[in-house]
This record gives structure tokens, C-alpha cells and sequence, in this order.
């Protein structure tokens, strides 16, 4: 979010597409009321609807809720802060992914699958983060060039940084962005060992 500014996300295609996406989330929430679950004990489906509600409002229900609760198109700048409960939504993959490697056809499929979609969101934020730092140091270099110049450059940085010393092309220049850098550079060493120990 941190690209566009706020017509841009409540209006043409770009606010459609998160509009039709916060749907999505909201009929989930719905669904999520009508989906069987294992029950640990036997290892049963659980198909009775009353059931199925009580252990959802047990566990993500309130999560799930908060995350569909804030429309993107519809928030106001003053809670832009509030944007970080849609993260909430991620907490989600880890359910999917379980349920894929339920199947043992797709279980070396699904790992490296999860191990490079968790690369490629660690490096989305960390590259949100630098953009963040440079509006903080208010050094806007190419104000004129489109979202996805800036976003090319900024996930540029964030692999250069995270896989080697970097270039050198484009560098930190403020306290802001310099102290990015540095979480950056510390994190990168966690995220790869991480993944290390995912595949063996």
C-alpha cells in the first residue's frame, strides 16, 4: 500500500480488484461456519454445523473477522495503521499448506512451494519496509516513475541486500533508511537458515 496513493486504491481497477478481494475474505468467514473439520481424538469429520461454529469461534474466527472487517477501498487515511490487521490474513497459509501436505503425493511439491512463497514475502515486506524508509527520510527519488518502477527497485535492493553486499547503485542515505539496511542485512542470515532447515 505503501505505493498508491489513496484514490488510487479506492478507485478504477486497482481499488476493484482489492474490493472483489475483501469479498472473498468476508464469504471465507462464511464458509469457514459451513467446513468440516478432523476431530484429533478419532479422526473423524466433524460435519455438525453447530459443532463446526463452536471450534471456529475458537480459533481464527476473531482473527479472520478483524482482517474482513476493514475494507480496503473504504479506509480512511487516519486508520491507515489499522491496514497491518489485514497481515492477519497470512497466518492463514499455514492451514493450507498443512491440508496440502495431508496428500503425501504433493508433500516435496508443497514444501518447496511454502519455502520460496516465504522468500518472495519476506522480501515483498522487507521492500514495503525500504519504501517506508525513504518516504521517512523524504528522499522520493523518482516521484514521477510508476508504482511498479519503484517497487522493481525497491525488491532489487531487498535481494541484493539479503543474498550479497550489495551493488552499491542504490544505497541507504538517511538515519530512516540506513536503519533499515541494517535490519535488513541482520534478518537476511535467519530467512535463509530458516529455509536451510525447511529443506532438510
Amino acid at each position: 500500500m505503501v505505493y498508491f496513493d489513496e484514490d488510487t486504491l479506492t478507485s478504477g481497477e486497482l481499488g476493484g480488484v482489492l474490493s472483489f478481494a475483501d469479498a472473498c475474505w468476508a464469504l471465507d468467514v462464511l464458509l469457514n461456519f459451513r467446513t468440516g473439520f478432523f476431530c484429533g481424538d478419532t479422526a473423524e469429520v466433524v460435519t455438525n454445523p453447530s459443532a463446526i461454529a463452536k471450534a471456529y469461534l475458537k480459533s481464527w474466527f476473531f482473527l479472520d473477522l478483524a482482517a474482513a472487517a476493514l475494507p480496503t477501498a473504504l479506509t480512511p487515511s487516519g486508520l491507515s495503521n489499522l491496514m497491518v490487521l489485514k497481515l492477519v490474513r497470512l497466518l492463514r497459509c499455514e492451514t493450507y499448506f498443512r491440508r496440502l501436505q495431508m496428500n503425501h503425493k504433493y508433500v516435496s511439491g508443497t514444501i518447496m512451494f511454502k519455502v520460496l512463497l516465504n522468500v518472495l514475502l519476506v522480501s515483498h515486506l522487507a521492500s514495503c519496509l525500504w519504501r517506508v524508509a525513504q518516504h521517512a527520510d523524504n528522499m522520493n527519488g523518482g516521484v514521477d516513475e510508476p508504482w511498479t518502477a519503484k517497487y522493481v527497485a525497491d525488491f532489487y535492493w531487498v535481494i541484493m541486500t539479503m543474498t550479497t553486499i550489495g551493488y552499491g547503485d542504490i544505497y541507504a542515505k538517511g538515519t530512516p533508511s540506513r536503519l533499515c539496511a541494517i535490519g535488513v542485512m541482520m534478518f537476511a542470515p535467519v530467512v535463509f537458515g530458516t529455509v536451510v532447515s525447511m529443506l532438510t
